[in-house]
């Protein structure tokens, strides 16, 4: 359990009818916990994802880029939208409608 900043709050304040409502403290989880999971699903959204996604998929596995780390696990599946998968090949992705 961490305490969350008041940037963090202020940034998450829109989710919510009233920046009161906005928790103060939330759960954490490290790489290492996730990687313990049977199953891994990773969603990544907007345009604004485009460049680290093509990243992604287009590097090793690297400690400065977090996410990579995903490739390790037997049971990964990320789900991006139209906008995050912007700059990645066609043939690169699985469409599904």
């Amino acid at each position: 359990m961490v305490e969350l900043s008041e940037q963090t709050r202020r940034d998450n304040g829109r989710f919510f009818a009233d920046q009161s409502e906005v928790p103060t403290h939330a759960v954490t989880l490290g790489l290492q916990d996730i990687l313990e999971a049977e199953e891994i699903l990773l969603v990544v959204t907007g345009r604004h994802k485009a460049n680290i996604v093509a990243e992604l998929f287009h590097s090793a596995v690297d400690e400065a880029l977090p996410a990579s780390v995903l490739k390790q696990h037997a049971n990964t599946t990320i789900v991006l939208d139209r906008e995050a998968a912007a700059l990645l090949p066609q043939q690169a992705l699985a469409v599904s409608a």
